[in-house]
């Protein structure tokens, strides 16, 4: 069954915004860049009321705070009401972040397999979205780093998981300075259990297998 995601992501396709590239990946086309650039032009000043306005419907339409929305988010959802054909403003703001997603992948060579590639800034929108959410932090050519992605994917793959647990991964070198202020995450490899969007444990360094399953249960327990 498709998923709602699924037909945004399809109609933007049809309507020029995005174009699926040889290796199947989606990327933004350069008609909706240019497109970007001049309603960048046309951008209501942040003193005014429509600037307000649509800030402020931005806001109560996400758990986001005033300061992670960034213009480039605003523009994005006035584009695609403009471009796409009886879409609402909340499916506008679902793709206007999904841009923002392409614009500003998230690093994937280290990632352990089951696990979600985030950025710095996913986090606080991703920790909210499950009860228990445990997030792996790493970086390039660290043998404790790969040790740990390893005992991680193998918890993954062969132990009873609840469904309600969300995993997620960030390259900390991408985002040193968001992670060392808002999590304390200063070294890699760093294994952070969430409970409810909040910081409930950490591991930090190379760990053992049922370390890291001890801390999941105390964490669901």
């Amino acid at each position: 069954m498709e998923s709602e995601y699924d037909d945004l992501i399809e109609r933007f396709c049809s309507t020029g915004i995005l174009k699926e590239t040889q290796d199947g990946q989606l990327s933004l086309t350069d008609t909706f860049k240019n497109k970007r650039r001049r309603q960048r032009k046309s951008f209501p000043d942040v003193e005014s009321a429509e600037y307000e306005e649509l800030h402020n419907q931005f806001l109560d339409s996400t758990n986001l705070s005033s300061e992670e929305i960034t213009d480039q988010n605003l523009i994005d959802t006035m584009l695609i009401q403009k471009l796409v054909d009886a879409v609402s403003f909340e499916e506008a703001i679902v793709g206007a972040l999904s841009l923002e997603v392409l614009d500003n992948p998230p690093e994937t060579s280290g990632l352990p397999e089951g696990f979600i590639p985030l950025r710095g800034s996913d986090l606080e929108s991703f920790t909210s979205q499950y009860s228990t959410s445990i997030v792996y932090f790493w970086k390039d050519d660290c043998q404790p780093c790969e040790q740990v992605r390893d005992r991680l994917e193998n918890i993954c793959q062969n132990e009873h998981i609840p469904d309600d647990i969300g995993f997620g991964a960030v390259y900390g070198p991408n985002w040193a300075e968001t992670l060392k202020e808002q999590y304390g995450v200063g070294v890699a490899p760093t294994v952070i259990f969430f409970k409810d969007g909040v910081t409930d444990s950490r591991i930090i360094g190379d760990t053992s297998e049922q370390a890291i399953k001890q801390e999941i249960a105390i964490t669901t327990g």
